[in-house]
């Protein structure tokens, strides 16, 4: 996209923005070239993931941009990057119609698909056995499949695929995922209207970050990225959208046109071509896992060597996707009503297997939050025994239709989450019992707190509201005293629940009133271990406030936020008497 002069350029400009600061008066041609500084840090960190400046030096020029664009509302650029944050909520999602149908794939699972696959190819082009034939294969991402517009090179909506055909506007949620550039130069190529097809995903650190955040926040976990990938394409408030982390991958040019609105290739007569010219406009492309094979011979050996070594990919990937490399013989390939006939899925073998649902258990998170696990027949998978898979919420049991005494598929995501893909109806002999969720805390059932469902956002949770049975207080303890929070040495979730048996530790400041004495009593611990355990507990006295505060599992703070509350205060005790206000002013 950035040609090495264009980069130098941009680079020196950003050291001369970051040695003048503020000082100055705005001028237009300055803002202009702000908005190309911050566009171009934006492709090195969300593209290339090779950032060249610190996120806090990224702000620093944001904020001066939109400072700038707030005195001057005439300099804002629909390409500015201040525009990709909407303070709008989306109340519902329209329907629009692609320029072309998003067709599905068809799936092969075989070395002999692949090669009826290339059979077929050659019938329809009527290129002979012992021609060249060249397949583009890239990975298959499992996300949301999703389509962009551009024209004049500006992005102007985005959509959902929908039934192909028609797809839900997402076009809010798209101009916030900052791998989509809000601007492409099309134009250089001659192309006028530009529709593209990508798959919005998020990787799998992102993900595990996503969900440890909404643990500590006592929000109910998503099962898998591609779930929580799809379902942050409609979430009404960008905002949220963005905290999901979605990235857009970019794997077709479906449609262009030209300035009088004609069909047009731009010059290119291979696919790989194209990905090339989405790369060079900034798109987000896998390019250096993208592969033209010679033959179908060649793209076999590729999608083995990928089904090898898929789980060491940074995103979750199904498969590998073989395209006719060459545009004009795919179009003499043609399509059917569902797929397209240059081009299929090859699909991994999944990691899966079949077991029985023997039970469901519930647990009380630290915030309430009841969420139910399964405990399924003891089954080996991926080179380890299953025994309890996590149910999620009430909903995923509903949706997956999942009763007691089910014949259950089982897979273990990226080889280390165990999840049920689905239940078996037709395996059912009439002992299977529905699935009811507890309508009291099922740690102490006899009590007169009645659960409660919350919904937030898209996700709903039970959670028992008022603490009875101390089972929260554990919880909220056992999170005090983890590395996320006041980080104790020597006092772990374990050791806790033993404490809390013997009646030591009942809440958070049961902790700092231990009995050492009583404790070195205790078979394993020794004077050196209870020591140890003194010294961390006293150690955590001196944490930095910010510890202190994550580790009251206040809901909605998390790590971040707690930092920046606490580089404002001296003392806990100030925020006695904070205003609303004073959050807010918090950027």
């Amino acid at each position: 996209m950035y040609v090495k002069e264009k980069a130098d350029a941009l680079n020196k400009l950003t050291a001369g923005f970051q040695a003048s600061g503020t000082s100055g008066k705005p001028q237009r041609q300055r803002a202009d070239q702000l908005v190309e500084v911050l566009n171009y840090h934006e492709w090195r960190y969300y593209v290339l993931n090779d950032p060249l400046i610190s996120d806090f030096e990224y702000d620093q020029l944001f904020d001066l941009l939109k400072s700038w664009e707030e005195e001057h509302p005439e300099w804002v650029r629909p390409d500015s990057p201040t525009q990709r944050v909407s303070s709008d909520l989306t109340s519902d999602f329209p329907t629009v119609r692609h320029l072309v149908p998003m067709l599905s794939l068809a799936n092969s699972y075989s070395v002999d698909d692949l090669k009826d696959f290339d059979r077929q190819v050659r019938k329809f082009t009527e290129i002979g056995d012992e021609a060249d034939l060249l397949y583009s294969v890239e990975p298959k991402f499992d996300g949301g499949s999703i389509a962009l517009l551009y024209e004049n090179d500006i992005l102007v909506r985005a959509a959902t695929r929908g039934n192909g055909t028609e797809g839900d506007e997402i076009t809010a949620n798209a101009r916030i995922m900052r791998s989509i550039p809000l601007k492409a130069s099309f134009s250089a190529a001659g192309i006028h209207r530009a529709e593209m097809r990508g798959e919005a995903i998020i990787s799998k650190d992102k993900f595990e970050r996503v969900n440890k955040l909404r643990q500590d926040e006592g929000l109910p976990l998503f099962a898998n990225a591609r779930n929580a990938a799809t379902g942050g394409l409609r979430m009404k408030d960008p905002k949220e959208s963005a905290a999901r982390g979605i990235e857009a991958f970019i794997y077709q040019l479906g449609y262009t046109e030209d300035k009088t609105g004609s069909e047009t290739t731009a010059s290119l007569s291979r696919h790989s071509e194209s990905l090339k010219l989405l790369a060079s406009l900034g798109f987000k492309v896998p390019t250096q896992h993208i592969r033209v094979c010679h033959g179908i011979d060649e793209v076999i050996s590729y999608c083995e060597a990928w089904e090898e070594k898929r789980d060491s990919y940074g995103y979750e990937i199904d498969g590998m996707v073989i395209k006719v490399d060459e545009l004009g013989l795919q179009t003499v390939a043609g399509s059917t009503a569902h797929h397209p006939r240059w081009a299929i899925a090859y699909k991994f073998k999944a990691k899966q297997a079949t077991t029985k649902l023997i039970d469901v258990v519930y647990q009380v998170g630290k915030l309430g939050t009841i969420t139910p696990v399964a405990k399924v027949e003891p089954v080996s998978l991926a080179g380890v025994t299953i025994s309890s898979i996590s149910l999620h919420n009430e909903d995923f049991i509903i949706q997956k239709d999942l009763r007691l005494g089910d014949t259950v598929l089982i897979e273990r995501a990226g080889d280390v989450i165990p999840y049920i893909v689905k239940s078996f109806p037709d395996l059912r002999d009439g002992n299977e019992q529905v699935i009811t969720f507890p309508k009291y805390c099922p740690i102490n059932p006899d009590s007169s707190n009645p659960v409660e469902l919350e919904q937030t956002g898209s996700e709903a949770a039970w959670r028992c509201g008022i603490c009875n049975c101390d089972a929260q207080d554990l919880q909220r303890a056992i999170f005090f005293v983890s590395k996320a929070a006041m980080d104790i040495d020597g006092l772990g979730g374990s050791t806790l629940e033993k404490f809390a048996e013997y009646g030591w530790v009942k809440d958070i400041a049961d902790i700092y009133e231990l009995d050492y004495d009583s404790i070195s009593e205790l078979d394993g611990w020794g004077e050196k271990s209870v020591e140890n355990l003194r010294m961390g507990i006293d150690q955590s006295r001196s944490n930095p406030i910010y510890r202190l505060l994550v580790g009251l599992s206040i809901p909605q703070l998390g790590i971040r936020a707690a930092k920046l509350i606490a580089g404002r205060i001296k003392h806990m005790l100030d925020l006695r008497d904070w205003t609303a206000d004073e959050f807010i002013q918090i950027k």
